[in-house]
C-alpha cells in the first residue's frame, strides 16, 4: 500500500466522523476548489467551525513542513509530504462526493498545482 493511499484512508476515516454541518462546509469549500475562493471559504468557515479549523491547521502544517524540507533540499521528505497531501486531497474528494470512495484518480485543479522549479 502506498503512502498516498494509506494517508487517504486515514484522512477519510477522520473526515467521515465529521458532523453534518462540517461536512456541508467541507463540500462547499471543495466545490470552490477550482478558484482561489476555496481559501477564503476555508478561512471563513474555520472561524466558526472547529473541525474545519483543525483541517486548516493540518493543511498549513503540511505546507510549512514541505517548505522547510524544500529549503533544506530533503527530497525524500518532500516526496513523502506530497504523498500525504495527495492522500488528503483524495480523502476530501471521497468525502465530498467529487469522486467515488477509494478511487485513486487525483482530480487536477489549477488552485492545487504545486510550485515547480
Amino acid at each position: 500500500m502506498t503512502t498516498e493511499l494509506r494517508s487517504a484512508i486515514a484522512f477519510y476515516k477522520r473526515l467521515a466522523a465529521l458532523p453534518l454541518d462540517s461536512s456541508r462546509r467541507l463540500k462547499h469549500i471543495n466545490d470552490a476548489a477550482d478558484t482561489a475562493d476555496h481559501v477564503l471559504l476555508a478561512i471563513r468557515y474555520g472561524v466558526v467551525d472547529s473541525n474545519i479549523r483543525r483541517l486548516n491547521k493540518t493543511i498549513i502544517g503540511l505546507l510549512l513542513s514541505r517548505f522547510r524540507a524544500e529549503r533544506s533540499s530533503n527530497h525524500a521528505l518532500v516526496k513523502r509530504i506530497n504523498d500525504v497531501m495527495l492522500g488528503l486531497h483524495l480523502a476530501i474528494d471521497w468525502m465530498t462526493g467529487a469522486q467515488p470512495v477509494y478511487s485513486l484518480q487525483h482530480i487536477e485543479r489549477s488552485s492545487c498545482n504545486r510550485v515547480r522549479r
